[in-house]
This record gives structure tokens, sequence and C-alpha cells, in this order.
């Protein structure tokens, strides 16, 4: 039996979605709506008595159910964000591109969204490697919570940035 560890108890149901580059390719209708659909009602047809009663059959289920609702909903156009008015202002770091879906996700009825900004565990050469990271954390974070404003929903979105990483006020030689 799966643990679920992202979703602990609450069951794989509640499992993150991973928009990496992978993740958002499988989002991409490669057919039809017609013909998806014409397949989700054999793969239905299929998987009727398939693991009847049990929880691991209902999880999934319920899971392929978000991820159609997500593939022909309005939640798939949160990642087209080429199309987005403000694509220019976000397209030239990662973190923009990600900041720009989760202000797409939000407006199409996403709940939670994390984004992660790695790239912090430095060691050598910190004052360079800080002065790179949080000129691009500055400039998407403050353009995120002007663009959740303009489009009217930043009194509905709150924004947490949180670390492992704990330094010293000091550089030292670590």
């Amino acid at each position: 039996f799966p643990s679920h560890d992202n979703s602990a108890w609450m069951g794989g149901k509640y499992v993150g979605y991973d928009a990496n580059r992978e993740g958002r390719d499988d989002l991409k209708l490669g057919l039809g709506e017609d013909h998806f659909r014409y397949r989700l009602k054999l793969l239905e047809q299929i998987d009727k008595d398939f693991g009847k009663g049990h929880s691991i059959s209902n999880q999934w289920k319920d899971l392929r159910s978000q991820a159609v609702d997500v593939i022909i909903g309005s939640a798939s156009k949160s990642f087209d964000v080429e199309k987005d008015k403000d694509y220019d202002l976000f397209k030239d770091d990662r973190l923009g591109i990600d900041l720009l879906t989760s202000i797409r996700l939000v407006e199409n009825g996403c709940k939670f969204v994390t984004v992660n900004f790695p790239g912090w565990d430095m060691h050598n050469n910190i004052k360079a490697g800080l002065e790179n990271r949080q000129v691009i954390l500055d400039k998407y974070l403050s353009l995120l919570l002007d663009k959740l404003d303009e489009r009217n929903i930043l009194d509905r979105a709150m924004v947490v940035v949180s670390s492992e990483f704990g330094r010293t006020s000091r550089i030292n030689q670590d």
C-alpha cells in the first residue's frame, strides 16, 4: 500500500502535481477532445471492475479524474503561459515563468501552489552567489505581488517565502 508521503494520511488524492517541463507536457492534449473522451470511455469500461472496493483502486480513479479535469478543464490553460499578456515580463528566468504560472493557476481556481527556487546552498563565493539569486528573487517576487494586485487576486492569495537555510549575519570562511 503506497504511503503517499507528500499527502500523509489524507491519501493519494491530495498528492501535489509536479509541473516541471515533463509534467507540463503531460497536460497538453495531443489529440482532439472528442477522441480523448472516447478513449476515457474505453478505459472506464476496462477499469469498471478492476480493484472494486480496494482503497488503492479508488485513489487511482480519483487521481485520474483530477487529471482529466485538469487536461480538459480551465486549469490546463494555466500552463500555457506564452499566451499571457505579461509573459514578456516573466520569461527571462525559470522562476519568472513558474510565478506567472502560479498566478494563472490561482486565477483558474487552484487553492495552493508551491514554487521552488533552488540554488541557495552556497558554501563558496557566497557574495557572488547571493548577488545572483537575490536579484532574481527580488525581481520576480515584486513582479508577482504587483501582478496579483493588478489582477485583483492579491486579497485572496497568501505569498510565503521560506528557506531551510539559516546563515550568520557575517560571511565567514565556510
